[in-house]
């Protein structure tokens, strides 16, 4: 079965999305890192995720083939912990500056009505 002619688009876009998610999150966060206990939004988390917004625990670094680089860890604070990657967290006291850009994602309305990146 021959591949699909959107795949490569698809994977194109997503790698715009990451590139847009981690350029918002480094201007937002202006070089301050998390000490334990800060609160964090994750933005790729929709607004139902109950993992939207979470505590800082620690910084770790994984070596190896399998997810490496920086994660940070997080918690509900009731008992849950993961791990989620630094390019898609912001803190929860610039929420609002990142609203008032638009997000990582925030497109320009076109003449014709739809939007463009």
């Amino acid at each position: 079965m021959p591949p699909s002619p959107n795949k490569g688009n698809a994977m194109f876009d997503m790698q715009q999305r990451e590139e847009a998610m981690r350029a918002h999150t480094e201007a937002i966060n202006a070089g301050r890192l998390p000490k334990f206990g800060d609160r964090m939004r994750n933005l790729w988390a929709g607004e139902s995720n109950p993992r939207r917004d979470a505590t800082f625990v620690r910084r770790l670094r994984r070596t190896g083939q399998t997810n490496p680089g920086t994660w940070y860890e997080m918690t509900d604070e009731r008992g849950d912990m993961w791990l989620s990657k630094p390019e898609s967290l912001i803190f929860c006291d610039l929420v609002p500056i990142s609203d008032a850009l638009g997000g990582p994602f925030f497109t320009q309305p076109t003449e014709e009505g739809g939007a463009h990146g």
